[in-house]
């Protein structure tokens, strides 16, 4: 079924704690070319986006759940589209977009392309994604201001297979439907130590995706999200996510 662009769905906010903990990180987040601040996934812009489009591939739609600040979307050729904390828009990112001034409050959104092959599920799993990875960035120790105290390191994924590459190009991390390897650093393997830090070589279930999260966090210190999830496993990790979120809730 093909998608009207640009779309605005409302859901429930974020819990204000949640949004509380990110602000509290202000002056602690990465900057991009255009100065504006963000972590892999997680955008804090400031009151205006000028108008651009973004190089996502065919078929792949932009998306990004609103979970603190007020602002207006602009996209060329429709009207504007006002957003407010637990709105999910979707863009094509072929057409021009931005943000005007005029914005209110501390803007931060969760933003990242879906693939064709994501575009069947449900924008529920969206949010839960977002949800967890803002969870996730406020359990880091913050880095200095302006600055990445991380790795370096690049996610890889097709939709079946994540890989996980480090500065020199060599393989810390895979996740796939036969297994799971997480190596150590060349360095470490230089040392002496054995190259495998975790394997296994069985059909992976979503278990085995947060073995293989907590697994890379512990080993490399590199939380890997779960916008690579593999598709196959993206329906079971809804309803996992939801049932958590309503026994909290309880």
């Amino acid at each position: 079924m093909a998608i009207a662009l640009p779309s605005v769905e409302h859901f429930q906010a974020p819990p204000q704690a949640l949004v509380n903990a990110l602000l509290q990180r202000d002056g602690q987040w990465l900057y991009d070319e255009d100065g504006r601040d963000l972590t892999e996934f997680l955008w804090n812009f400031g009151s205006k986006v000028e108008m651009h489009t973004d190089e996502f591939g065919p078929g792949c739609v932009i998306a990004g759940y609103v979970l603190s600040g007020q602002f207006d979307l602009v996209v060329d050729g429709s009207p504007l589209l006002p957003l407010r904390p637990g709105d999910v828009y979707l863009l094509d990112p072929d057409v021009l977009h931005g943000v005007p001034d005029g914005s209110f409050g501390d803007i931060i959104c969760y933003v990242r392309k879906l693939r064709p092959s994501e575009l069947t599920l449900p924008l529920g799993f969206f949010v839960q994604e977002a949800l967890a990875e803002a969870e996730n960035c406020i359990s880091d120790p913050p880095a200095e201001p302006g600055e990445h105290s991380g790795p370096v390191f690049w996610v890889e994924s097709d939709g079946q297979t994540v890989w996980v590459n480090g500065p020199g190009g060599d393989c810390l991390g895979r996740f796939g439907w036969r297994g799971i390897d997480i190596h150590r650093s060349t360095e470490a393997q230089m040392a002496g130590e054995p190259q495998c830090a975790f394997c296994t070589h069985s059909e992976t279930r979503l278990a085995d995706w947060s073995a293989f999260q907590a697994k890379m966090k512990e080993v490399h210190g590199i939380w890997v999200g779960s916008q690579h999830l593999p598709d196959r496993l993206k329906q079971d990790f809804t309803r996992t996510y939801a049932a958590r979120v309503e026994g909290e809730a309880a």
